[in-house]
């Protein structure tokens, strides 16, 4: 079965190209030839694209039943169960090293709604290191599941969206911006730009007018959204 473009829901300017991929032709659309007009479903296989995502996302996934029992994991969720100090998988379920984590999550899950919440498990060693735990209930036929994603606040990776551009601001300010809230000071900031002092509270200046804030504080609340782990 292919799915090809619907004369009916596209204006006049389009039409030709699109007639013309219809009867087979040499119209060109937004793809590239002919051919692009085409898109075979039955070719994309479900099993190989979830496949993909799962070793490709950088975050440890999971599938659990309410009562802990383990479902599915991407590549992420299979080696944090296998490497991870602070939970595991016992039996087929998931786990923590200490019973009262246990505990703990299970009646977090049993007062889970249908608005996705996080639990936070605190690392054993002391050093105020946690590993977040997002959860959304879903629903699997008749049955109930809940899906986990992993957060690690110890060395997580950090992915910025290139945000400046949508904001008006330049590299420069972007990149201070960035800094700032990764926790650096204007002073270590404007040493890891290579420039004075004065420069880069100009551009904190120059950054904040564009943006609306006239405090840290605002600016954070601001510009955080677009730092995702």
């Amino acid at each position: 079965m292919a799915l090809f473009v619907d004369r009916d829901n596209i204006n006049e300017r389009d039409g030709a190209t699109a007639l013309d991929c219809r009867r087979g032709g040499n119209g060109v659309g937004l793809q590239g030839p002919a051919e692009a007009c085409r898109f075979d479903i039955e070719a994309i296989n479900e099993a190989a694209c979830s496949e993909a995502w799962s070793k490709s996302c950088s975050r440890a996934a999971m599938i659990i039943t309410p009562s802990l029992h383990l479902l599915w994991s991407n590549e992420e969720g299979r080696r944090l169960l296998t490497i991870d100090r602070d939970l595991g998988e016992v039996g087929g379920r998931l786990s923590f090293a200490q019973r009262t984590g246990v505990f703990a999550f299970a009646a977090f899950l049993e007062n889970l709604g249908d608005e996705p919440r996080a639990w936070v498990l605190a690392r054993r060693d002391g050093g105020g290191d946690c590993l977040i735990i997002r959860a959304v209930r879903i629903a699997l036929g008749e049955a109930q599941a809940v899906i986990l994603a992993f957060s690690d606040t110890a060395g997580s990776r950090r992915l910025w969206a290139d945000f400046g551009p949508a904001l008006d601001l330049t590299s420069a300010e972007t990149t201070l911006l960035k800094r700032l809230v990764d926790g650096a000071t204007v002073t270590e900031a404007a040493q890891d730009l290579g420039v004075s002092l004065e420069t880069a509270r100009t551009h904190v200046k120059r950054a904040y007018a564009k943006l609306g804030v006239s405090s840290r504080e605002e600016m954070f609340a601001k510009i955080s959204p677009f730092r995702l782990s």
